[in-house]
């Protein structure tokens, strides 16, 4: 299980923020960019990228160009653009470094880049690695990221950047070429990355299928209808069977969660520090839209315009024992206040998101104590 545990200070009350007339997502907030199929792109890209010379210093933490050249990538909103080149399969290393304009902290799961290669053939087909500010930040630079490939199959790569936000963005987009270590050293091979035709379109086998989309600031979200008002807690428990705590009765609430909408609700937390866990299925994701149906987790401890969750959790950062289908993840605090939880879908299709909670987890020194807590649609 992955866990995650937010333990900030909490004061005053951002739902106002977040919500706008008719339970729609204010402007500003974190809302669902309007995703259908990815948006072509229009001679913003150049249709070669050449490799610079990565170095590193005292002064960096980390490898970068040393001439600090970059190609400048223009992203639709919810559109892509994708690139390939050949890999020789010797497990040489490659490095991206981007940074990307304009992002905020609900976008950071948005914006990013799928890599496909021939070791996952599936279908859909499956990334290889799915990357994003979210999980591969650079330097405490929320405009940035960086992120290796190497392998040991030869064949092509391919990357495709997406942008699922509800506007345009760019990448500026630089790599260190093919890094082989030697006995004598670091051998150093320039690619070069081409634009493939049509950007959106899929080589067999081994190519990009339209990316889910994530949290974007400054649109309306499609709302769901009939979604339950209230959703109770369960009892929690464990056994030798589960490597992670699960509801004893296996109750689960189904919320239906629009193409690119969200349902939010919330709950009074006590500032106790006591542990609350989340529980989801997920249905229908496929590998290529694990970050693009998840949960935004929102209490004071950010105050901010547009607010900053205090959690992003998705399938791509919570999976819960390895079930391609299933996330859980965890919340604490030490001061009291409203909880905002915001199930969001930027798929281009319905999804179902089953949902239960463990309610209030307290240590004492007696055992714990367990408060339930109902969740309210908002």
């Amino acid at each position: 299980m992955l866990h995650h545990r937010i333990g900030r200070l909490v004061t005053g009350s951002f739902l106002g923020l977040l919500l706008g007339s008719a339970g729609t997502l204010a402007a500003g907030s974190p809302a669902l960019a309007q995703t259908a199929s990815p948006a072509q792109t229009s001679g913003t890209a150049p249709a070669t990228i050449a490799s610079c010379q990565y170095t590193s210093d005292t002064v960096h933490s980390y490898s970068y160009c040393s001439t600090g050249q970059s190609a400048t990538i223009t992203v639709p909103p919810s559109g892509n653009v994708v690139y390939t080149f050949n890999y020789p399969g010797d497990n040489s290393n490659i490095t991206f470094t981007a940074s990307v304009t304009p992002i905020d902290p609900t976008t950071a799961s948005a914006i990013g880049v799928n890599v496909f290669d021939n070791t996952k053939p599936s279908t859909p087909p499956t990334p290889a690695e799915i990357v994003t500010i979210q999980t591969n930040e650079l330097n405490s630079d929320p405009h940035m990221m960086q992120f290796n490939y190497s392998s040991g199959t030869a064949g092509p790569v391919t990357l495709q950047l997406f942008n699922y936000s509800s506007g345009t963005v760019t990448f500026s987009l630089n790599d260190s070429g093919l890094v082989f270590q030697t006995g004598s050293g670091a051998a150093v091979t320039p690619v070069t990355l081409q634009l493939k035709s049509g950007a959106t379109s899929a080589p067999a086998g081994s190519a990009p299928v339209s990316p889910g989309a994530s949290p974007a600031p400054g649109q309306p979200t499609a709302q769901a209808s009939g979604d339950p008002s209230s959703i109770q807690s369960c009892q929690y428990t464990s056994d030798q069977f589960h490597s992670y705590p699960f509801c004893s009765t296996g109750q689960f609430t189904p919320v239906n969660v629009p193409a690119n909408g969200s349902v939010v609700y919330k709950f009074n937390y006590p500032g106790d520090n006591s542990d609350i866990t989340f529980t989801a299925q997920i249905s229908p994701i496929t590998p290529a839209t694990t970050s693009a149906i998840g949960f935004n987790v929102f209490d004071n401890t950010k105050p901010a315009t547009p607010p900053v969750p205090v959690e992003i959790a998705t399938v791509q950062t919570n999976e819960v024992n390895s079930d391609p289908h299933a996330l859980q993840f965890n919340y604490s605090s030490g001061t009291s206040g409203p909880v905002t939880v915001q199930l969001f879908n930027y798929s281009p299709g319905a999804v179902t998101i089953s949902l239960n909670d463990s309610g209030l987890i307290l240590p004492t020194g007696n055992g714990t104590q367990v408060t339930p807590i109902t969740l309210q649609l908002a």
